[in-house]
């Protein structure tokens, strides 16, 4: 079997393994929703499947859905991730088993694991693995990342969520109705009408 990898550990053998550990990471803080059908937000017909649908327990304002992968053995791979993930980006809810949350936009999508650049045999790629990061952000994709105080949400270095609860930059990030492709938005109701 090829070794993958994943920052901080070494991957996993299979998709099973991957996602119960992401979910054994995230169960204590979200409600979990396993293979939620999507309608994509590009295409009108283009029906989709997301591993995970992630819904804060206590603070449940941001729909999060979470792409799993059993980890990474070449850049391409993690490349591949990052697009599947940015397709899932604005797509609406329309799983019949969860009517309450049919209709439902996705704030965000991460990856699971996040990969370290680590590569079997040929080198290291970790500043090709954090550019990669840095262009997901501006399609609001993300990274769920284990580390030594905890699990976290990550979108470009910035933690979205940390210690059981929502940053400040999460409203900001993920609360904005920003257009796909922009970090940056203005309110302009409250602009002087011209």
């Amino acid at each position: 079997m090829t070794k993958r990898f994943g920052v901080g550990e070494s991957g996993f053998e299979a998709h099973e393994q991957a996602s119960r550990d992401c979910c054994d990471n995230l169960s204590q803080y979200f409600d979990l929703l396993y293979e939620v059908q999507l309608q994509s937000s590009s295409f009108e017909k283009k029906k989709l499947r997301i591993d995970l649908l992630a819904i804060a327990k206590e603070d449940p304002r941001y729909i999060i859905g979470i792409e799993v992968k059993p980890g990474f053995y070449r850049m391409s791979d993690y490349a591949k991730a990052i697009k599947q993930a940015a397709d899932y980006r604005g797509a609406v809810v329309k799983d019949e088993r969860i009517a309450e949350l049919t209709g439902k936009v996705l704030a965000a999508t991460l990856v699971f694991p996040r990969w370290n650049g680590g590569h079997d045999q040929i080198g290291e790629y970790s500043k090709e693995a954090r550019g990669m990061e840095i262009l997901a952000h501006h399609f609001r994709v993300g990274f769920v990342s284990r580390e030594s105080d905890g699990v976290h949400l990550i979108m470009n270095e910035k933690r979205l969520w940390r210690d059981g609860s929502w940053t400040g930059l999460a409203a900001q990030v993920l609360g904005s109705k920003d257009s796909v492709g922009s970090m940056k938005f203005t309110d302009i109701r409250n602009q002087p009408k011209l």
